[in-house]
């Protein structure tokens, strides 16, 4: 009972947290003064590119959403934790937003966002996909991956077909123990040639994109039963790709960039990125300090309200519901020890 009342109790105040951070936001846009602690809850350019975000009411704030090419939005955030280490939630990408989302990953925007110029030891990066295509018969994500392995497909700039990015299906195949579909891409830029042909940019490589599309968490809800496994090593296995194939920020290392989006990029994706940071991230002993003020005292050295609180600094909603709070607490203690 003591465990459900502290939950409980985490939720509220994370909640009424959110509530200040959304109240800032709100004051940003409807005044010519914005004072200082509006103005990095601004939410401008999500407002602007309205036909971008697949739900109205779930935006990215200005200060930590990826840009393409330093300049194009992007409902997609660059998400830190208490210390500093860092992924990219983001909504499942609309059609017409592909090429930006696919680019966005290519030129390691995110990275670029964040100080990080300077490429991993290989030219990587990590997607996990945690929602269907369709559920329970709502779209929930618009399919982006080629339809068998050797297929490709180009998501071009615009209707000029001058530039794109092309993503080729190279092996796919199922993953019980992590409860997902994996599928290795090749993602190359490409660039239109003067007779109309298409061919690789002439500073091209080809990125390898680790996709995973886990299958078994449904919308508002969390897995149960062996899907609980799955996740654990699922995780676990992301984990181990961020290390092996980029290193780390602490010791001055560039990770692989990891994107992780669901439907909206806030719920699933929170509670995943919330069970990344606590179980496998280094800790360091100064954390950054939340921008809505410090939480309460009986809250001050819990490591997960501390966790989702400064996540939430970086992108709103994210572990959208009291169950995902509690998923994160269960598997936090658990895999923690196993880590």
């Amino acid at each position: 009972m003591a465990h459900k009342q502290h939950v409980r109790r985490v939720w509220d105040v994370l909640q009424e947290r959110e509530r200040v951070r959304m109240s800032r936001a709100r004051q940003a846009s409807s005044s010519r003064y914005v004072p200082p602690e509006a103005v990095v809850f601004t939410l401008e350019e999500s407002r602007h590119a309205r036909d971008d975000n697949r739900y109205s009411d779930v935006l990215a704030y200005d200060r930590t959403s990826v840009r393409v090419d330093g300049r194009h939005y992007l409902n997609a955030s660059v998400v830190s934790d208490p210390s500093g280490n860092w992924w990219v939630a983001a909504q499942a990408p609309l059609p017409h937003t592909f090429y930006p989302f696919f680019r966005a990953i290519y030129a390691r925007s995110a990275s670029n966002a964040v100080g990080k110029s300077q490429a991993p030891r290989r030219r990587e990066a990590i997607l996990v996909q945690l929602t269907g295509w369709r559920e329970r018969g709502v779209r929930k994500a618009d399919p982006y991956l080629p339809r068998s392995t050797g297929d490709d497909v180009v998501f071009y700039r615009d209707t000029s077909k001058r530039e794109g990015v092309r993503l080729r299906l190279a092996e796919q195949k199922r993953q019980p123990e992590l409860g997902s579909v994996y599928s290795a891409l090749r993602l190359t830029r490409e660039v239109a040639e003067a007779n109309g042909g298409a061919t690789a940019a002439s500073d091209a490589e080809d990125m390898l994109v680790h996709h995973f599309y886990f299958d078994s968490w449904p919308d508002h809800g969390v897995p149960d039963g062996e899907s609980l496994d799955a996740l654990q090593n699922l995780i676990r296995r992301v984990a181990s790709l961020r290390d092996e194939h980029g290193g780390d920020e602490v010791h001055g290392q560039d990770v692989v960039e990891t994107w992780v989006h669901c439907s909206a990029g806030v719920g699933r994706t929170g509670t995943f990125l919330a069970l990344a940071s606590l179980c496998f991230s280094p800790h360091s002993q100064a954390p950054l300090a939340p921008l809505v003020g410090p939480l309460p005292r009986d809250l001050a050295h819990d490591p997960i309200a501390q966790t989702i609180d400064i996540m939430r600094d970086s992108r709103g909603k994210l572990v959208q519901t009291p169950d995902q709070l509690e998923l994160v607490y269960s598997l936090a203690s658990v895999m923690g020890s196993n880590a």
